[in-house]
């Protein structure tokens, strides 16, 4: 609901946080300098309405609901008003203004029908429609008839209501009659609207819960909403409102179990047809390279054009699939809820959507564990796995993955094997070990390439690239890198394409090669937009931002930092989050912004240890140390340096060795030290000579003087 409140309040769909804190966060400030009033409609619980409430003195609220919602009362301060049905007389004019001069004819009828129907605007109106098609039956005929319905449902209830409450009973027998008087196949229309998991529905997707052909469903959706039992949101979306949903699953219940598990098959086999299809738009490097047992009698005929379509219809059916995933997993088709988290994944992934991912996920694993299907067991716990590793959690990412290979040798499928590889390779490498995550890329090379997988081996080389740059072995770091590109290329993956270019560009601008650098991250910006990549569209942001800041243009890398940090914080990604804090404490300090480059680094380093990223942690305390010095504060300084140079050797990154030693030589020339100063530069200029990078030249200059 937040997501809603968000999108009316201007926020683009892909700028919307995931969790539900950060969603509430944004949403009080937009509210802050505004005045509105704000209708929450139907609220069923008091903790429903809370996340919505603006938190200013500026906006009104007004909540409806059928409960008394006594928390909002004693927590919140709410003022309780106890609304009536609506008076007789305004129930008549209700009447009047739907079925027109009828009414004026028979003034003591109308007010008849009008108390049959408690004076409730939802049964009027319903009734309003109803009398509107039987034009040859007087008003006293249809007020026989109703009354004599209301005797037949004495007694008789929805799930969710009371049936001693009288304004109830009259909802239930409006709805009834109503129904009765539907076409039969828009009444099994009706019925079967109540057993569709999801909140609201395309047109497509009714035709698929119908098995009939579009024509005919417009048809029947017509006189649905003609007789006011369902509402249109937005074009070819229809959804109903709650009380004439628990009526219609109640009818539906009537029908045979059969009857209604076929319907829910084919509503199922279209999301999954439908994400199938929309999923092989948006990568199609791989089609079908994970969904081998999807055979393709059980895929539908579907029609999205191209990867915008697709990605259109993945966003106004995202949450409508991780219900279907939900019920599938917890209604008997557990192979279907697996199915649909694997062809899910790419999306969630790619769009940060990592709440949806975590519920997807979650119920695909436990389906699986329930009916023993190791393999939609092993898949759950690797997309699980990289869910969490975009979190920032890398332990439990880790955890994840080796279960997942532990599946895989187990049932001998050696291609998710490779793929288990790869991930504990990234999940080792984010938490500072190199060695053991180069024996993963490597291992995991060797698998793909015997299975001539070329995007996974492409995906091993990348990442054996990023180890190289780590290891400060740059030109084996660009070969690893060129050589992914090259097969990113010919498998048409533009957004794998645009990580790889992201990665060569901070290989070439670490050897000083600046033009290659900013080409290479000027073509992973466009990539990453084009593909929807949110995380590296701000990864590439944020490092062109750091190639100004070596031109010396500060303020627009200020400007880039700024960017990356608002992306990475709007789809929670914590690693990332850091980085853009490191690079923006960076130029802060160049623009003698001390203080906020301190508060920059101190929570970059916070996310680092909390994450137990090692190596994003010697990075962040190399920032912090240097901003210290030119604080002035040169013992604190020396610390963090001496820490950073710590981890830098336990996880043997030379690169950041030497800059914490040439940061410890600054400290100990600011305190007038001046030959272990000379030392530790010394030290640190054969680390950066060994590693050929520009730095040398700069501090040999300082070194020879």
């Amino acid at each position: 609901m937040l997501g809603g409140f968000l999108r009316s309040l201007g926020v683009p769909s892909d700028e919307i946080p995931d969790d539900v804190a950060e969603r509430a966060a944004r949403y009080r400030s937009l509210l802050a300098d505004r005045r509105m009033l704000l209708i929450l409609d139907n609220a069923h619980s008091t903790e429903q309405v809370r996340l919505l409430l603006p938190g200013t003195a500026s906006c009104l609220v007004l909540v409806t609901s059928r409960d008394s919602l006594v928390g909002l009362r004693a927590l919140h301060g709410a003022r309780r008003i106890d609304l009536d049905v609506l008076p007789l007389e305004d129930a008549v004019k209700l009447l009047r203004a739907i079925v027109g001069p009828r009414i004026d004819a028979a003034p003591n009828t109308a007010a008849a029908l009008a108390q049959l129907c408690a004076c409730l605007p939802l049964a009027l109106r319903i009734m309003a429609a109803l009398a509107l098609t039987r034009i040859d039956d007087s008003l006293d005929d249809l007020l026989i008839e109703l009354t004599e319905l209301t005797d037949e449902q004495a007694g008789i209830r929805l799930d969710a209501l009371e049936a001693e409450d009288s304004s109830l009973l009259a909802v239930r027998t409006v709805f009834s009659w109503s129904y009765r008087y539907l076409p039969p196949d828009a009444a099994r229309l009706f019925k079967l609207l109540g057993l569709n998991p999801g909140h609201d529905i395309s047109h497509a997707a009714v035709s698929a819960l119908l098995g009939n052909g579009p024509r005919q469903t417009a048809s029947l959706i017509r006189a649905l909403a003609g007789a006011h039992m369902i509402q249109r949101t937005q074009p070819h979306r229809i959804t109903m409102h709650d009380l004439l949903r628990s009526y219609a699953r109640e009818r539906a219940a009537e029908d045979p179990e059969p009857e209604r598990r076929q319907a829910l098959q084919r509503l199922l086999d279209h999301y999954l047809s439908m994400a199938l299809d929309a999923t092989d738009k948006l990568l199609p490097s791989e089609p079908q390279r994970l969904l081998l047992d999807i055979k393709a009698t059980e895929r539908q005929v579907v029609s999205l054009a191209n990867a915008q379509q697709s990605r259109e219809w993945f966003d106004a059916e995202r949450a409508n699939l991780v219900a279907m995933t939900a019920y599938a997993a917890r209604h008997g088709w557990p192979r279907l809820a697996g199915q649909l988290s694997t062809v899910m994944w790419y999306y969630l992934s790619v769009g940060a959507h990592r709440s949806d991912a975590l519920a997807v996920h979650t119920h695909a694993l436990q389906a699986a564990r329930n009916h023993h299907d190791q393999v939609a067991e092993g898949r759950a716990l690797g997309n699980l796995g990289l869910t969490y590793w975009q979190l920032g959690r890398h332990r439990d990412a880790s955890a994840y993955f080796t279960s997942a290979l532990a599946i895989f040798k187990e049932i001998g499928d050696v291609e998710r094997e490779g793929n288990a590889l790869n991930n504990l390779g990234v999940a080792a490498e984010a938490m500072g070990n190199y060695p053991t995550a180069t024996t993963y890329y490597q291992q995991a090379l060797i698998v793909h390439g015997r299975l001539g997988d070329r995007v996974g081996e492409g995906i091993a080389l990348d990442n054996l690239g990023n180890i190289a740059y780590r290891k400060g072995e740059y030109d084996q770091a660009l070969a690893r890198h060129h050589d992914a590109l090259l097969v990113f290329e010919e498998v048409g993956d533009d957004q794998r394409k645009g990580v790889c270019l992201n990665n060569m560009g901070n290989a070439f601008l670490r050897i000083g090669d600046r033009r290659q650098a900013t080409s290479c991250q000027r073509q992973a910006l466009a990539l990453a937009r084009s593909t929807h990549d949110r995380v590296g569209e701000g990864v590439a942001l944020g490092d062109i931002g750091v190639i100004l800041h070596t031109f010396g243009r500060h303020r627009p890398a200020l400007t880039h930092h700024e960017r990356a940090l608002v992306i990475a914080r709007k789809i929670g990604d914590p690693p990332d989050e850091a980085l853009a804090l490191y690079n923006l404490g960076r130029t802060c300090k160049a623009l003698r912004r001390l203080e906020v480059s301190l508060s920059c680094h101190r929570q970059a380093l916070g996310i680092a240890i909390e994450t137990s990223d090692r190596g994003l942690e010697a990075t962040a305390l190399i920032g912090l140390g240097e901003t210290l010095v030119a604080a002035g504060k040169y013992e604190d300084a020396e610390k963090s340096f001496h820490a950073a140079l710590s981890i830098a050797q336990q996880i043997d990154t030379p690169y950041e060795q030497a800059c914490a030693l040439q940061g410890v030589g600054d400290s100990c020339q600011a305190t007038s030290r001046g030959a272990e100063a000379l030392f530790r530069w010394k030290e640190a200029l054969a680390l950066y000579t060994r590693l050929r990078v520009p730095e040398a030249a700069r501090l040999a200059v300082r070194v020879v003087h």
